[in-house]
């Protein structure tokens, strides 16, 4: 049975428009990602959905050639619409999504993550996650050119291209992320031994210098409470009247299952003071919770990184 050339113009249009539908889709998922945490996106969420979506416009004609071998006929696929409207819109269509939506509209969206990036650390918030959605939404015509480069051309192309999707992302980008996220942690690390090392190593002719030194690598709130405690309970002066010196040996380092700025720290410190004249030695073992914030990296903190809280147990 022959199909009426409405109903076949209507096929071939949705076709031909399979790839720009494509775009939207992959926009639509990079607008989902951030929703869902930009670093991150929840199993079964709306990313995951619009990126299944995008997969079965860019394998539409393999996806239906199935139901053609089950007898059902189905338009060339390099057919053309005949209908003079349904071709003018077809031409608008690409042209808007082309044009306005790639051309336009995605740059827009990105600059705004971009700003949203800016805003994030300026609050002391991670911007990774709106600077990894917005390199997403630029690279989103670049992406859909990689998915269609994995169409198999069989009627199980959708599935193929899942594949090759999987592939891609377990063998080039996962191993680079990986790299990055090692050097965040060997950063945050170093920061942190820093840290201990000017805040619990000291003697007398020290003091004044290495607690100058750690309390610059606090937040605003947090040194102003500290400085206050010292303060009150002159310290400074109790440590130089005392000859009191400290000598902290970090144990291990175990970053938090449940934060990854939140670190739980095992340490000995070895105490001497000099009291009338009589040397008096003690160890103090110590269990401390750090926990960081990420800002903007500048001359004055290259690690990007600030203690909001510490805790001594």
């Amino acid at each position: 049975m022959t199909i009426p050339q409405i109903l076949s113009d209507l096929l071939t249009l949705l076709f031909d428009l399979a790839v720009p539908a494509a775009m939207c889709t992959m926009v639509l998922a990079g607008l989902a990602l951030r929703t869902e945490g930009g670093v991150n996106f929840e199993a079964g969420g709306r990313f995951q959905r619009w990126m299944l979506w995008s997969v079965i416009l860019l394998t539409l004609p393999q996806f239906l050639s199935w139901f053609a071998a089950q007898g059902i006929h189905m338009p060339g696929q390099g057919a053309s619409v005949v209908s003079p409207w349904l071709s003018g819109m077809e031409r608008s269509l690409k042209s808007f999504v082309t044009v306005v939506v790639v051309g336009k509209l995605v740059p827009l969206l990105a600059s705004f993550f971009v700003l949203k990036a800016a805003l994030d650390g300026a609050q002391g918030q991670s911007p990774l996650a709106s600077i990894v959605t917005a390199i997403f939404l630029l690279a989103v015509s670049s992406t859909v050119q990689m998915m269609q480069s994995f169409n198999s051309g069989s009627q199980f192309a959708t599935t193929d291209m899942l594949e090759s999707l999987w592939n891609f992302v377990a063998g080039t980008i996962l191993p680079e992320a990986a790299g990055l996220a090692v050097v965040g942690a060997v950063i945050k690390k170093a920061f942190m031994r820093v840290f201990l090392d000017r805040y619990l190593n000291f003697s007398g002719d020290t003091v004044d210098r290495n607690w100058a030194d750690a309390l610059n690598m606090m937040t605003s709130n947090l040194r102003r409470a500290s400085l206050n405690a010292m303060e009150k309970d002159n310290a400074v002066g109790k440590i130089q009247d005392e000859q009191i010196t400290s000598i902290f040996h970090l144990r291990s380092m175990e970053p938090s299952k449940d934060d990854p700025l939140s670190f739980t720290v095992y340490g000995v410190k070895d105490i001497h003071r000099v009291t009338d004249h009589h040397e008096t030695s003690s160890k103090l073992v110590g269990k401390y919770h750090i926990r960081l914030i990420t800002e903007r990296r500048t001359e004055e903190n290259p690690s990007g990184c600030r203690l909001p809280s510490t805790a001594r147990n």
